[in-house]
């Protein structure tokens, strides 16, 4: 009998995981103070920060969250224009569309970002001012990074991160703060990982 893989699911709240085959149905807890939002592995998700209303929110730093796969892969956009013309993605220009993606290994990860029609970008001044990391487990730290973005490369050994234990294993959260990386430029972020075991959810019951 054929079975669908398990895939990693991650929840918003907390960071917390699950791993579930993709033929099920879930049900999650849903207090009145907690609105649900999970993320299957293999995505990205460019997030702003919680403010008042949409205006102030469009000003606000990116964070962006890198969901890892258990395939090594992860890929994401993020489409920005004015909020105010009806139609998107014409002669005005006022619009710009980002595609994220990340390759890892058992060493490292690469993060990569390509911009199409980046001016309007750069004059909004949008900036991501975080990375974070998710969904591998028994990672120690990350070792070592190097930044590529808008004609300079930055060399860094060592960042900042946290774990969370899951009910099922222990998952690495690894963040990258004060980047300050314009979302209107390329960029490159070569990742050198320390590790112990393995990576793979075969473990799983």
């Amino acid at each position: 009998m054929h079975t669908s893989p398990r895939k990693l699911v991650l929840s918003l709240r907390l960071y917390s995981f699950g791993v579930y085959r993709l033929e099920r149905y879930i049900t999650v807890s849903a207090p009145p103070a907690h609105i649900n939002v999970q993320v299957r592995e293999g995505n990205k998700l460019a997030m702003q920060g919680e403010v008042m209303t949409n205006q102030a929110a469009c000003k606000t730093p990116f964070n962006l969250l890198v969901v890892l796969s258990d395939e090594g892969a992860s890929i994401g956009d993020l489409f920005l224009d004015n909020g105010v013309d009806i139609t998107m993605g014409r002669e005005k220009k006022t619009w710009s569309f980002v595609v994220f993606s990340a390759i890892s290994t058992n060493n490292s990860i690469t993060i990569t970002s390509n911009v199409i029609n980046r001016d309007f970008a750069v004059a909004q001044k949008w900036i991501i001012n975080k990375i974070s990391i998710l969904g591998f487990r028994n990672r120690k730290n990350i070792q070592a990074y190097t930044l590529q973005a808008g004609g300079r490369v930055l060399r860094n050994h060592g960042s900042r991160s946290t774990s969370n234990p899951d009910k099922r294993g222990q998952f690495i959260v690894a963040e990258i703060p004060s980047l300050q990386l314009s979302v209107g430029y390329d960029f490159m972020l070569k990742l050198k990982l320390e590790h112990r075991g393995d990576t793979r959810f075969t473990n799983y019951t």
